[in-house]
């Protein structure tokens, strides 16, 4: 085959050469000569190759196919409700139709549609390319802008509960736990991802794969009220925590967070502080209030596996994160933890359609228990603060009065 291509090439050259030589009397400039040269050179390498022909993909499937979805079919496609989607459009809208350079702009809703099919689905960008009549850097660069502008939303959708709000997260929580003043659950999770080039180990869990975690914190309705990811799979629950943006805005001013003595519940992998209440280690020596207060507080914490549970079945892609650049995987799983945000607001916003969650809970829990973080009980021994050891018995002792 080589030797057949370079024939072709010394043909083309010499064929050049003649024709330089045949016309130069004729020929007024040395500019002309070029041009007719290169003229002809373009048209012998166009026989060669054959013409240039666009990449099939399916065309019209945005314009004509997606309008025609009902309800139920737009939502099993992307994941949300069709009224979710048109708020989520219009917020994005701005930033999506930015300028763009030189290069055409890619319709808003095309970028969007192709987003969430990628976020929702384990498909491949060329397959998503096809479908949404995009090529595969146009899939990327559309990801990037929606992740981006995602990201820039994240202030204002992932809040952390204030006045009015506040009161109402406790009661809500409060009629779901028979807890007083939670306002919150907090736990890690595993975002499996491909083995990193570098720094691999720091990323591998101790059941031999490779994950990023999110620390999160959710509500009593699974909304994330704190988000916070990056840091490897093989650092422990407790070390994330004390680094996290949560607790060290907490330690620096914790009335700003918690501003009439409200807390949030972990599991034993946290600290016991008067914001951040904990189930008592099993040392064999529990009073039985001790452990019916454990059982309460870990019905309660379910919350938190429910959320990441729905955060996995609605973003499948999360399931497994197949991203070389591990700097951009932060921004994608918080781009998820907003869109999650959003799909919940967008229930309470229109109450005509229905989005019943628990189809996407549980496609994703057995997903977030395979991946469920492991912690050194020797290293959850942490510090006993006395205000939290105090905060934790006053609670136990309230649980023994209401009994």
């Amino acid at each position: 085959m080589d030797g057949r291509r370079n024939a072709i090439l010394t043909a083309i050259y010499a064929s050049k050469q003649l024709f330089t030589l045949l016309f130069s009397a004729t020929l007024e400039s040395d500019d002309e000569e070029d041009e007719l040269a290169e003229a002809f050179l373009l048209e012998a390498h166009l026989r060669l190759r054959g013409p240039s022909r666009k990449a099939v993909r399916i065309e019209g499937y945005v314009e004509n196919t997606v309008p025609r979805f009902n309800t139920k079919q737009f939502r099993e496609n992307y994941r949300m409700l069709p009224s979710t989607f048109a708020l989520l459009e219009n917020r994005l809208g701005p930033i999506l139709a930015g300028d763009t350079g030189n290069k055409p702009c890619i319709p808003v809703r095309t970028q969007l549609l192709a987003s969430l099919w990628l976020l929702a689905t384990p498909d491949s960008f060329r397959s998503v390319g096809l479908k949404h009549n995009l090529a595969k850097s146009s899939v990327n660069a559309s990801i990037q802008r929606v992740v981006a502008g995602l990201n820039d939303m994240a202030k204002n959708i992932i809040k952390w509960p204030a006045g009015d709000h506040l009161d109402s997260v406790k009661q809500k929580f409060q009629r779901l736990s028979n807890m007083p003043d939670v306002i919150g659950a907090i736990d890690g999770c595993n975002i499996s991802i491909e083995a990193p080039k570098e720094h691999s180990l720091h990323y591998k869990t101790r059941k031999r794969d490779y994950a990023v975690v999110l620390q999160a914190v959710c509500d009593s309705e699974l909304r994330f009220t704190d988000c916070f990811a990056g840091y490897p799979g093989s650092v422990g629950d407790r070390r994330i925590f004390r680094n996290s943006d949560l607790f060290l805005d907490a330690e620096r001013n914790v009335n700003a967070l918690f501003p009439n003595g409200e807390y949030i519940i972990a599991d034993k992998a946290y600290p016991v502080l008067s914001w951040c209440i904990p189930p008592y280690i099993d040392n064999g020596h529990l009073t039985r209030a001790h452990k019916r207060f454990n059982t309460v507080l870990s019905q309660s914490r379910q919350v938190v596996e429910r959320s990441f549970a729905l955060l996995k079945g609605r973003f499948r892609r999360l399931k497994h994160l197949d991203m070389k650049r591990v700097d951009l995987i932060p921004s994608f799983i918080l781009a998820c933890c907003v869109l999650h945000n959003i799909c919940l607001d967008g229930l309470e916003e229109d109450q005509v359609e229905e989005d019943n969650v628990d189809d996407f809970i549980g496609e994703g829990l057995e997903v977030v228990r395979q991946q469920e973080r492991e912690n050194d009980d020797d290293d959850n021994n942490n510090i006993r603060f006395q205000k939290g050891e105090a905060k934790r018995a006053h609670l136990v002792a309230l649980l023994v009065r209401d009994n």
